[in-house]
């Protein structure tokens, strides 16, 4: 079955009717509309059809998108590389990598972190940079454990420093690269981490531990900020988080900045938090039973079956059978 990535769907909740548009193999389209409670009127959208040459062959395992929505790169089954203009609707980039790569993720919107593993059990941490259209070594981490994979890489726009996450789901290792490049590993008090996010303007790292408390390491002082919940997002210099329920599930979102702890909505059900979207103005979006809902317009639509669904730079980038779409 081939799967074609981009198939772009623009949702809009500002309009009085809330509309889905879903293409499906270059063929036909389908409308998805809000319940009858919400709207009866059927709104289709117009959505760029992209090139044969942006066709995969095989499943995309792996996605990215850059902030500002340009550049797409997403790994196929084959472990095959590929990176997409959408503004001119081209293939900028593709490579068959030598190593498996685990990890994709844009820093900006000009450069895209690459983690693989080589088949000697090395971590290798590539750039490639928009400008040159090249990849570039950053640096081989050596002496991991066998099922060690890149976890996360998180960064300032600001200030430029970098954190890479690497590890098993034991233990992990957090390696800060400040503004001159410089890599060092920095010291935490707990052997496991997940999650580290820092603010836009400071070099002041938030994460999470096994037993979900959130810390902040700030001056290599660390501080527990709230316990039992998890780090949904961040926004300039305001971190977005859930508090759990004893199933691990998010019932209330809540922000923190500079000290300050505030209620920003009590959820009508219990969400997974990787299934959360917080916007920029402080609206929550969320999927739950292949339904996405948003709270500041009490709307909700069905999304298509089997889907599968990942927040990335404020986005919900969601997998099918069929195809990858964005919502927003």
């Amino acid at each position: 079955m081939r799967i074609f990535l981009l198939a772009l769907v623009f949702i809009s909740a500002l309009e009085t009717g809330v509309f889905w548009h879903y293409d499906n193999a270059l063929k036909a389209q389908q409308s998805v509309t809000a319940s009858a409670s919400e709207t009866s009127t059927k709104k289709k959208v117009e959505t760029p059809i992209l090139n044969k040459k942006l066709l995969a062959e095989e499943k995309v395992k792996l996605v990215s998108i850059s902030e500002n929505q340009r550049y797409v790169a997403y790994v196929s089954n084959n472990n095959q590389l590929h990176i997409i203009d959408l503004e001119h609707n081209t293939e900028l980039y593709s490579a068959n990598e030598e190593d498996g790569i685990n990890y994709i993720k844009w820093i900006r919107s000009d450069s895209l972190f690459i983690g693989s593993k080589s088949p000697k059990d090395h971590l290798v941490l590539k750039t490639f940079q928009v400008g040159t259209q090249k990849e570039r070594i950053i640096t081989t981490f050596t002496g991991v454990t066998p099922t060690s994979t890149f976890k996360s890489i998180s960064y300032s726009p600001f200030t430029n420093d970098v954190y890479t996450l690497i590890g098993n789901d034991t233990i992990t290792k957090l390696y800060h690269f400040n503004t001159n490049g410089k890599m060092t590993n920095v010291p935490l008090r707990n052997s496991y981490i997940e999650k580290p996010t820092l603010l836009s303007t400071k070099n002041e790292l938030f994460y999470e531990d096994k037993s979900h408390n959130i810390w902040l390491n700030r001056n290599s002082s660390v501080k527990n900020i709230e316990s039992n919940a998890t780090i949904l997002s961040v926004y300039e210099d305001t971190i977005y988080y859930g508090k759990l329920d004893q199933d691990g599930y998010v019932t209330s979102i809540c922000s923190y900045q500079d000290g300050e702890k505030q209620l920003i909505d009590e959820l009508p059900t219990p969400v997974s938090g990787d299934h959360i979207l917080i916007t920029k103005d402080e609206n929550t979006l969320y999927i739950k039973d292949n339904v996405y809902y948003d709270m500041s317009q009490d709307k909700h639509f069905t999304l298509p079956k089997d889907s599968e669904v990942t927040v990335e730079n404020h986005n919900f980038i969601l997998l099918t059978k069929n195809d990858t779409n964005l919502i927003r």
